[in-house]
């Protein structure tokens, strides 16, 4: 059925080049991905209402995955060394193949919070990885719904 997807079917991708021209390099070893976008509640209740009364407040944004390890991986490599120097990565989740004009998900720079290593007895290790926006003083952009 068109349109529906399956999470297989999508990428998720770093930016290789300027952020304006950007050239995307898929992330081949990510195991299951959850993109995580959610306000922030804000309670604005007072005794003038019997009801909690909430407002919006600011968008919480991130990104978790598995990435499959292979210590001779690219992006393995590049990843662990984005880690280990406090690195920003131009993150694209995709919906479907980078080079599609039909292809949209949310974008943005980020830093990865967490590269830990689970190592179980019979089966194959697995990185986790969780990503967070960054404001890094040179990649300054939003996190937007791209293109």
């Amino acid at each position: 059925m068109p349109g529906k997807k399956l999470g297989r079917e999508c990428v998720l991708a770093r930016g290789t080049s300027a952020y304006a021209n950007q050239t995307w390099n898929t992330i081949a070893e990510v195991v299951d991905l959850n993109h995580k976008d959610a306000a922030v509640k804000g309670d604005v209740s007072s005794r003038a209402s019997k009801f909690k009364k909430s407002r919006r407040g600011l968008r919480d944004v991130a990104l978790t995955f598995g990435l499959r390890y292979s210590s001779t991986d690219d992006d393995h490599i590049y990843l662990r060394a984005a880690y280990a120097n406090e690195a920003s990565i131009d993150f694209w989740v995709a919906d479907g193949l980078t080079n599609s004009n039909t292809t949209a998900g949310p974008r943005f720079w980020g830093q990865i919070m967490e590269f830990s290593h689970d190592q179980p007895l019979e089966d194959g290790v697995l990185v986790n990885v969780e990503v967070a926006p960054t404001d890094d003083g040179t990649n300054t952009e939003e996190p937007i719904w791209w293109p």
